[in-house]
């Protein structure tokens, strides 16, 4: 999905979903929202150059699971959460690259606004995950990130 005015992908209201394997960029608001959906996952995707943050998940369950996706130059946030309390997400094995607010931001449906704004991996070592040899640089702990070349069942 390029380009797209708006939020580049929508899920709503949408339980038991899984969200895998897409590339999202230069979209005008969020690369993906995620809202009024409970119990997912949300994997192997990326997400660059989004207008706002790249993930919204909007009051979805913490059941919701984001990992292995790749979050790159977007202009808030990484991956935004707005949930009640004790709701949070998994978030795991992802990689926040250059994100124009920080890797990940959480508000409690009251407004109580919790950011983390420290990237899951930063330095040198990341330079080659966007720039290097795509095929060994998207591996980390042993697997790939982002959204991955079509597979064969």
């Amino acid at each position: 999905i390029v380009g797209s005015g708006l939020a580049g992908m929508l899920v709503y209201d949408a339980d038991d979903t899984v969200v895998e394997d897409n590339v999202v960029c230069m979209t005008g608001e969020h690369g993906i929202e995620i809202t009024d959906s409970q119990r997912g996952e949300l994997r192997h995707n990326t997400i660059i150059q989004s207008g706002e943050s790249g993930v919204l998940l909007r009051d979805s369950s913490g059941d919701w699971r984001v990992t292995r996706n790749l979050f790159a130059s977007n202009s808030a946030f990484g991956l935004t959460r707005i949930a009640d309390e004790g709701s949070e997400p998994s978030d795991s094995q992802n990689l926040y690259w250059m994100n124009g607010n920080g890797a990940t931001e959480f508000i409690e449906a009251d407004g109580v606004d919790y950011t983390d704004v420290m990237p899951s991996f930063e330095g040198d070592a990341c330079e080659g995950v966007l720039v290097g040899d795509s095929e060994a640089a998207t591996l980390i702990e042993g697997g790939p990130i982002g959204a991955r070349q079509s597979r064969q069942p």
